[in-house]
């Protein structure tokens, strides 16, 4: 049975080929290829190219070409012309079967569940904060790495979500990644990323903003070594209250170093970009003003209070920040089930906007 990297590819392939397989269609990575398509099975679409059956994740198509291939499904269900699967099993491969083989840092990686990988911090700059947060040398760190169960990161793009914790407490990534981001983010498609340091939090002030990238961008580096194709996977960061000062200051990072960020959601807190003046100078204007927050915050929250929230987005308004959505709930210092879903939706509709042109 061929590897669903090798049904993707193909069907990419076919792209390159004159155009006698139908219609074009676009994924959300602005990829292309042409092909008829056939029916839903599941969660893919089933098209057809060259005499072939291929499924494809109808999450992973463009807005519109989603919208074509639900309007044309439920057309074959009033008309009762929907093609029957075909006799010939289609190509591709289970979700189990492809998590069986995947690794990071030679460690075992199942898709729908919570791995937690040990990896080895190997830039020196790196080294050197964590080492000066520590107040010890550390070689090495702990990932939190969640991904959907259809997680194919050969075949795919796969957004990423990147999640920060507080500095109270333990002040744990991984901590906050379980309590706070699951099961909602996976399923909405999303890989959720949380990295802790070899001896957990650093003492006094140890635990700063340089010490948090430092993780980050280590575990990052990890990841794009392993998976080459998840350089180009869109990027989120998020924060639940201090949490949103390190995501911030993530988002700023990532921009500078020109990845894919596509979203920083701030939960009740306080945080923002502009409590970071030094490094949002250095952050080039355009992507990260045209970076669309996600302001939540409670109504009865006592800790990031109505005259907090309401300061930090004029903040950001007035710095000329454009995507701002600003949204309340009934509760108190807590992150919001429901506008973590809305917002991770909201920052992949604004991505394909950006990226087909049609945002105003």
């Amino acid at each position: 049975m061929r590897s669903f990297c090798t049904v993707i590819a193909g069907l990419f392939v076919l792209a390159c080929a004159s155009s006698t397989y139908g219609r074009r269609w676009t994924t959300t990575a602005g990829q292309a290829f042409e092909a008829d398509f056939v029916r839903i099975e599941g969660a893919n679409a089933v098209f057809t190219a060259n005499g072939k059956e291929y499924r494809y994740p109808i999450g992973d198509l463009s807005v519109p070409d989603r919208l074509f291939v639900n309007r044309t499904a439920y057309s074959q269900s009033r008309s009762g012309a929907v093609a029957a699967p075909s006799a010939e099993p289609t190509t591709t491969i289970s979700p189990a079967e492809r998590s069986s083989k995947l690794q990071l840092a030679s460690q075992a990686v199942t898709a729908g569940a919570g791995n937690e990988i040990e990896f080895p911090i190997t830039d020196n700059a790196a080294l050197k904060t964590v080492k000066t947060s520590y107040g010890k040398p550390s070689t090495k760190a702990k990932m939190l790495l969640v991904p959907p169960p259809d997680f194919d990161p050969m075949g795919k793009i796969c957004p990423l979500l990147i999640v920060s914790a507080t500095t109270d407490g333990g002040g744990s990534s991984i901590g906050s990644g379980k309590a706070n981001y699951l099961p909602e983010a996976i399923n909405k498609g999303y890989t959720v990323m949380a990295v802790d340091g070899e001896f957990g939090k650093p003492p006094s002030d140890g635990d700063s903003t340089d010490f948090r990238w430092a993780l980050v961008s280590s575990g990052l580096s990890a990841i794009n070594k392993e998976w080459p194709q998840s350089k180009s996977w869109p990027i989120v960061t998020a924060g639940v209250s201090g949490g949103g000062g390190y995501a911030s200051h993530q988002a700023m990072m990532l921009v500078q170093k020109q990845a894919p960020v596509i979203g920083l959601l701030l939960a009740v807190t306080g945080w923002d970009p502009t409590d970071f003046p030094d490094v949002l100078q250095r952050t080039p204007f355009t992507p990260i003003h045209n970076l669309p927050i996600f302001i939540s915050a409670g109504e009865s929250d006592t800790t990031a209070t109505k005259e907090i929230t309401d300061k930090m987005h004029q903040d950001v308004t007035r710095q000329g920040f454009r995507k701002v959505r600003f949204e309340h709930f009934a509760g108190g210092h807590q992150l919001y089930r429901q506008h973590l879903q809305t917002a991770l939706d909201w920052f992949r509709e604004e991505n394909e906007k950006a990226k087909s042109g049609t945002h105003k």
